[in-house]
């Protein structure tokens, strides 16, 4: 059995700039953007937002849905997010392109 939990095991690393300007995770964002962009994956992240982001709970909701929630909503924050990287990532493609 193990000792005392260490919390930070359960944290998400920080990023750096490096990580962040990566160009693995460029090409994720670019992915991400591109899947849900139009069509069936615009479809898809509404819906997804629609059962988590935009979900209400009642106050007397045991602790256990909240998390569940939390959870879900963590996990459609960061499509969007990288979705919005990948926007971003193009467009500062898109103008060094035109630059050259």
């Amino acid at each position: 059995m193990r000792g005392t939990p260490n919390w930070g095991e359960f944290e998400r690393p920080q990023a750096g700039a490096a990580d962040e300007a990566s160009p693995e995770r460029d090409q994720l964002a670019v992915m991400v953007m591109r899947a849900t962009l139009a069509g069936d994956g615009k479809a898809l992240l509404a819906w997804l937002r629609s059962i988590t982001i935009e979900r209400r709970v009642p106050p007397g909701a045991p602790d256990a849905v909240l998390r569940e929630l939390e959870a879900q909503r963590r996990l459609v924050f960061e499509i969007e997010r990288l979705a919005a990287e990948g926007r971003a990532s193009l467009d500062r493609r898109n103008t060094a392109a035109a630059k050259a």
